[in-house]
């Protein structure tokens, strides 16, 4: 049902089962006696949804009114109910307890352990190269690793969603798409280096909570998901004052199938999307279909492409229209169902870019829902998630900002650690990385940076390129002295063996020259030897130390950008 079409049935059933009762001053004066007049005109479609076009605009109204009052009682109790704290600690070892569930669940569908998979060959590939038994091993896997996972999340769903409360610190959460693939991975690496806690829908749920029919490859897609998510568990194993990741059950795909309160959101969010860049005013989506396919249709892809409002799957920057229609066509015909796609060819090209956007708005909804659940900032790995953010933020939707979930400067430097220029940044490897945060150096790198903009304006802070120059001049100013403790250390030591190594060549000329050996003694002869080994030792092991601190780890990533 649409939006309209929700509030209209709730009012409808509240008045028949007695919930809500007009009092006799409302039922006697005109309006009343026009909205019972009206309730009793509305229709039903066959499929038993409300006809819209046999509602008035004092019942839709009425109905919108008596929603806003039952959402904020609700909101109320949710409030009391979600009140459960918990401990950092706890939540650590119920991630533990999960990656290795999936660690098992994978081991067991393909036989080869996550980081021996498809080392030397893309996933897709290596799953074709397995199909066989990993077709022959599906259904016992599934039987006897989805209810466990259900199960999971079931018991610990409560206590997940409060994980925000009990963690402190700089918290964000993941958003724009519900999968967790390589590029997000690598956007995490460089995310965790600065900021505290980082939450991640779980990208496994949403392939096993409810039927996806529209989806191919379900069972592929699935391992893919687990593969991917498992290259964390190196930070989720560590020994950490406090969880670097936390994996959450957002049940995306079930509230979108069942949620009044999530469909409504969802809704809201398009409404007010579309009648802010259509500059019309939309109560409901059928109004927005209508209006692209029939009365705007000339207008509508002008004012896309003058918004940028179409990203296509898998484009790297905004598109002409038609090619990204075709490039939508194409990403489209290859993951979705016949079924899905027979029902799409026979709508028009104007319905299909509607769809595609609406497709692109309805994760934003949910990285905003949330922010709000875990106390947590968005964060987007993907230039098309933070896109839509930024253009449904300027539609209207800054409700993180007015309640302090959102620090623009925060956002701007995280997403300025995907520009290009900073693309090295993904070489620090995953072990480096929770021993860094195992010793907290994300909140020394954090002070540096943030002593480097503190200074750019809010205006400035919108324009990415700009802010990534300021990341990349401060992460350079780093290096910079790294090298320079790096070239003071081999100086100092370089010092130490101008006056270690001419004794030793002294001393190693005393089998030529035995008549010295009574003046300067055995002990004598082998201490600068011996003084040179130590030196020796001394400054590969304060090389290694400087190589481990952060700075030294970035600096070997740099060292080695090119073979990203």
């Amino acid at each position: 049902m649409s939006y309209l079409q929700r509030r209209i049935a709730l009012l409808v059933n509240e008045l028949e089962q007695g919930k809500l009762k007009l009092s006799e001053d409302i039922l006697g004066s005109e309006v009343g006696v026009q909205l019972r007049n009206d309730l009793l005109s509305i229709q039903k479609l066959p499929n038993g949804e409300i006809d819209l076009s046999s509602c008035s605009s004092l019942v839709k109204s009425t109905a919108k009114t008596l929603y806003l009052v039952k959402r904020s009682t609700e909101l109320e109790d949710q409030k009391e109910q979600n009140s459960t704290i918990v401990s950092p600690d706890t939540i650590s070892i119920v991630m533990k307890e999960y990656f290795q569930m999936l660690e098992d669940f994978f081991i067991d569908a393909t036989g080869i352990k996550p980081d021996k998979f498809a080392i030397h060959s893309s996933f897709s590939e290596q799953i074709r190269k397995n199909a066989e038994m990993i077709n022959r091993k599906a259904p016992k896997t599934l039987e006897k690793y989805v209810p466990a996972i259900l199960n999971f999340h079931g018991k610990n769903t409560n206590l997940l969603l409060n994980a925000g409360k009990a963690i402190g610190g700089l918290k964000n959460v993941m958003g724009g798409n519900s999968r967790f693939s390589k590029s997000a991975f690598d956007g995490l690496r460089k995310f965790a280096l600065y900021t505290d806690t980082i939450f991640i829908p779980d990208p496994i749920l949403p392939w096993v909570e409810i039927e996806r029919k529209e989806e191919r490859f379900i069972y592929a897609r699935l391992l893919e998901a687990c593969h991917d998510l498992l290259r964390l568990k190196p930070l989720v194993d560590a020994n950490l004052p406090y969880p670097a990741v936390v994996v959450f059950p957002s049940w995306e795909k079930s509230l979108e199938n069942s949620d009044n309160q999530t469909q409504d959101g969802i809704s809201e969010l398009i409404l007010s999307f579309f009648s802010y860049y259509l500059n019309a005013t939309f109560e409901d989506e059928s109004e927005i279909v209508n209006y692209v396919t029939n009365s705007g249709k000339e207008r509508f892809f002008e004012t896309v492409e003058r918004h940028q409002l179409f990203f296509a799957p898998n484009a790297t920057s905004i598109l002409p229209i038609n090619e990204a229609i075709k490039q939508y066509k194409n990403e489209i015909s290859t993951w979705r169902s016949k079924e899905w796609m027979d029902a799409i060819e026979k709508e028009s090209s104007e319905f299909l870019v509607l769809n595609g956007i609406m497709e692109r708005i309805l994760p934003q909804f949910h990285v905003r829902d949330n922010a709000f659940t875990l106390d947590a900032q968005p964060l987007f790995w993907l230039d098309p998630h933070f896109h839509y953010f930024k253009l449904c933020s300027e539609a209207g939707n800054n409700s993180l900002k007015d309640e302090g979930l959102l620090n623009p400067k925060t956002l701007a430097t995280l997403q300025s650690l995907l520009h290009p220029n900073l693309a090295w940044l993904g070489n620090v490897p995953i072990q480096d990385l929770a021993r860094m945060r195992e010793e907290n150096q994300n909140e020394a790198f954090r002070r540096k940076l943030s002593s480097y903009i503190g200074e750019l304006s809010e205006s400035k802070l919108g324009n990415i390129d700009q802010v990534a120059a300021e990341v990349t001049r401060a992460i350079a100013s780093l290096l910079a002295e790294h090298d320079k403790e790096a070239k003071q250390m081999n100086e100092e030591y370089d010092k130490k063996h101008m006056t270690t190594i001419p004794l030793s060549l002294l001393t190693a000329g005393v089998s030529f020259y035995p008549w010295l050996t009574p003046f300067i003694g055995a002990s004598a002869m082998l201490a600068p030897v011996g003084k040179a080994a130590f030196d020796f030792y001394n400054k590969s092991r304060d090389k290694r130390t400087l190589t481990r601190t952060l700075t030294g780890v970035l600096s070997v990533a740099h060292s080695n950008r090119n073979n990203i």
